[in-house]
C-alpha cells in the first residue's frame, strides 16, 4: 500500500499520536465541561487536517502560502534558502 505525503511526515505522525492522547484526556474531562472536551478534539483534529492538505499543495504559490515560510509571495514564487535560513536547525 503507498502511503499518502503526508503520512511521510514526522509532524503528521506526531498530531496523530497527539489526537490520540488528547482522545484519552477528553474522557477523563465531566460532562459539564463538554465545551472543553469539543474544542480540545476539534483543535487536534485541525492540525492533523491542516498538514494534510498543505502536504498536498502542488504548485510554487500553493507550497509558499502553506509552508508559513515568506517567500515572494508577489512573484508567486517558492521561499529561497535565503528566505528560510532561519528555519534550517
Amino acid at each position: 500500500m503507498t502511503a499518502f505525503d503526508h503520512e511521510k511526515l514526522d509532524a503528521y505522525n506526531v498530531t496523530i499520536q497527539a489526537l490520540a492522547f488528547g482522545v484519552q484526556v477528553a474522557r477523563g474531562i465531566p460532562r459539564e465541561d463538554s465545551f472543553l472536551r469539543n474544542q480540545l478534539l476539534r483543535a487536534l483534529t485541525s492540525m492533523c487536517f491542516n498538514l494534510a492538505e498543505g502536504s498536498g499543495e502542488f504548485s510554487a504559490g500553493d507550497k509558499v502560502r502553506s509552508s508559513g515560510c515568506p517567500g515572494d509571495q508577489r512573484a508567486n514564487q517558492p521561499p529561497s534558502r535565503m528566505h528560510c535560513a532561519s528555519w534550517d536547525t
